[in-house]
């Protein structure tokens, strides 16, 4: 059935006169995501209220470090940015270690490293990440990196 669509696409096209789609001239490059839980996420230079949307950067950046200085490289070995994993970080966490970019005013997470899987094309969603669980506290906002 997919490779018959193409056909099928333009044949609907020329049937109803539609223009060829072009594509974006510039790749999306940020979405937004709402922090669902119950108690905002506080740091010492910003805070995300419960039900407050926040833009989230998908450009890739190799430079990325968290808040703490914590690279890339130290998130991929301890298996933080892995989705599932035994010590994969919550979107409260992910939000928590973010940058802030006050120029493009958007979040970058670990998720923006390519060691954590994106590409020029492709980044995970932080909603791929454990949600807030109601009724149950959040996972607290430490690091053993050994």
């Amino acid at each position: 059935m997919n490779a018959r669509w193409p056909k099928w696409e333009d044949r609907f096209n020329a049937r109803l006169d539609c223009p060829a789609p072009t594509p974006p001239s510039t790749p999306k490059a940020d979405y937004f995501w709402t922090w669902t839980g119950s108690e905002p996420i506080i740091r010492d230079d910003f805070a995300v209220g419960v039900g407050e949307t926040v833009k989230i950067s998908v450009v890739c950046n190799p430079d990325w470090v968290d808040n703490t200085g914590v690279p890339c490289s130290a998130y991929q070995q301890y298996g933080y940015c892995i989705i599932g994993g035994e010590n994969a970080d919550t979107q409260e966490q992910l939000i928590f270690y973010a940058n802030y970019n006050s120029t493009e005013q958007t979040y970058q997470t670990s998720l923006n490293c390519p060691e954590c899987g994106c590409t020029d094309t492709y980044i995970n969603l932080v909603t791929d990440f454990e949600g807030p669980t109601p009724g149950q506290s959040s996972k607290k906002h430490e690091r053993k990196l050994v």
